[in-house]
């Protein structure tokens, strides 16, 4: 029972919600598409609190052409987040609007941005209408004596299938890595199986070691919400696992 009330909240929180924020970006209207009504890109939120946007006319109307758009005037969004990509296109015959939302906080001595999150999400229209799918996130965050990376990719092109695929890695002095399918189990031994207590990596080995196993849908969910409300930001601590007799142990 547990599993399928789990189920129906993951469905429910990937559609658009009828409370959240909804803001209105004129667009430069691209040269190559003629005259015509003048454009929007309409900002919208998820359930799960996720942002997703469509292209429209000022009238309402969905663009339901290939192209791109500038959004480099966009302002700052919910939160601090940015739109800085925006385009139509078409996806195994279906309508799609696709848009990179970022955040971004903090430099390090070489200029480069401390921590900084991004992901795309496909919104599409015509006969999928109203659904939203992630299609890929980046989070990565400077910490001592490395860099850790978190990359979750949509496991197929199905718009009513949320599930994602995740990689997380540690550079330089700290290098490990973790590879999941998108159910979140290891798909091979990690890199670096021995891990010291002060390895930022440390508490996820340690809950794998435990019959745990990584949840990569919530996880994208958390790293999208903590990036810009967690003080001090830990990127480790946004990974999120969930209890599974069928994870492999470690140890």
């Amino acid at each position: 029972m547990n599993e399928i009330d789990d189920l129906v909240r993951t469905i429910i929180g990937w559609q658009p919600s009828s409370k959240g924020m909804v803001i209105k970006i004129p667009l430069p209207r691209p040269k190559h598409i003629g005259r015509g009504s003048d454009l929007d890109a309409v900002v919208g939120q998820l359930n799960n609190g996720l942002l997703f946007a469509s292209v429209q006319t000022h009238d309402g109307h969905e663009v339901s052409t290939i192209d791109s758009y500038d959004v480099d005037n966009a302002n700052e969004l919910t939160h601090g987040y940015r739109l800085i990509n925006l385009a139509t296109n078409r996806v195994n015959s279906r309508h799609v609007t696709s848009a990179t939302f970022q955040y971004k906080t903090g430099k390090i001595p070489n200029g480069n941005d401390a921590a900084v999150i991004e992901y795309t999400i496909r919104h599409y229209s015509g006969e999928a209408s109203g659904l939203s799918k992630l299609v890929s996130l980046y989070a990565s965050q400077k910490v001592e004596n490395g860099r850790v990376d978190v990359n979750l990719n949509a496991a197929n092109h199905d718009p009513g299938d949320p599930s994602l695929k995740m990689k997380i890695n540690c550079s330089d002095d700290i290098y490990a890595g973790f590879d999941f399918n998108s159910e979140g189990n290891l798909l091979k031994t990690p890199r670096a199986l021995f891990i010291s207590e002060r390895h930022p990596l440390y508490r996820l080995y340690m809950d794998l070691a435990n019959d745990q196993m990584a949840d990569p849908l919530k996880t994208a969910v958390s790293m999208v919400h903590g990036f810009p409300t967690k003080r001090p930001l830990h990127i480790e601590e946004l990974i999120i696992c969930r209890p599974s007799q069928y994870q492999p142990r470690l140890l």
